[in-house]
């Protein structure tokens, strides 16, 4: 569905007289983007993954006072 959708994109903008050139140049920013929207997932998942990894803490104790 996206490639398809990449290639009207690409055709139209051939179409309208967008040079290659132009065009290569805004399909890298858009996979920088999307390499962005990666490294901030995967960081994300990172320190989820470090947090389920923990130590459980120890209990309360629960003290009393006289």
């Amino acid at each position: 569905m996206l490639k398809e959708f990449g290639r009207r994109v690409i055709r139209c903008c051939e179409e309208a007289g967008v040079p290659r050139a132009t065009i290569d140049h805004l399909l890298r920013a858009d996979k920088e983007m999307l390499l962005a929207a990666r490294a901030t997932l995967d960081a994300g998942i990172q320190v989820i993954d470090e947090l389920l990894a923990r130590e459980p803490e120890k209990p309360i104790e629960k003290v009393e006072v006289q």
